[in-house]
């Protein structure tokens, strides 16, 4: 049995397409925006919330039939229509062009599934069945929301700074490996669970001062 391979894609201003304008296709395009995509939708009717995204700029719509050059010059594609022959011809022509395409009516014929997402502050949490069961990646996901909460997206914040501060502080290499280590192991899943910004804080200056004067 083969399996996917999981990767984070960086779309920051890269030209996407959705087709098609229902609500699977409303959740493409939010989820497009999240990432901060360039986003086009194609569809003949579309929802209110799209409808006000391209009002307000936020996306290009065009309100007519998928043509065969619109998926030309785009990185990633979703076919998202209810007609399963317009989202066939999608796939073809986006995999002709070197696009990455996800065909919502039959997640087998893309070349990459969309997974159930959380997100807290820097940390992403992606669930995925291979497009198995939706419903089931979304049901994980839901437990994930209970298992880790706020903390976990303050604790990502003060970590990612003290990163930084410990790479320039001008101790030698070997010395910050072992304090972020030593930082990692005296927080702890627990810590973030039970402690504080402010406990953060103080676990970081009392190592810090120990290495110091090592």
């Amino acid at each position: 049995m083969s399996h996917d391979y999981p990767v984070m894609l960086k779309l920051a201003g890269r030209n996407c397409l959705v087709v098609g304008g229902g609500a699977v296709a409303e959740r493409k395009v939010a989820s497009l925006l999240e990432a901060r995509a360039d986003v086009t939708v194609v569809a003949e009717e579309w929802t209110p919330v799209i409808e006000g995204l391209v009002k307000e700029g936020r996306v290009r719509g065009e309100k007519r039939a998928f043509r065969e050059t619109d998926v030309k010059g785009s990185f990633l594609v979703f076919a998202a229509t209810n007609r399963p022959e317009v989202n066939e011809n999608v796939c073809r022509l986006a995999s002709s062009f070197g696009a990455l395409v996800n065909r919502a009516d039959r997640p087998e014929d893309s070349s990459f599934t969309d997974p159930a997402v959380l997100r807290r502050g820097k940390i992403t949490f992606a669930v995925s069945t291979g497009g198995a069961s939706p419903s089931l990646a979304k049901d994980i996901k839901r437990e994930l929301e209970q298992l880790y909460g706020i903390e976990f997206e303050q604790a990502a914040e003060f970590l990612g700074e003290i990163r930084d501060l410990v790479q320039k502080s001008g101790l030698p290499s070997e010395k910050r490996h072992r304090l972020l280590r030593e930082i990692w192991n005296e927080i702890g899943m627990k810590g973030i669970r039970s402690g504080s910004p402010e406990e953060w804080k103080l676990v970081v200056r009392r190592l810090l001062r120990i290495e110091e004067e090592r």
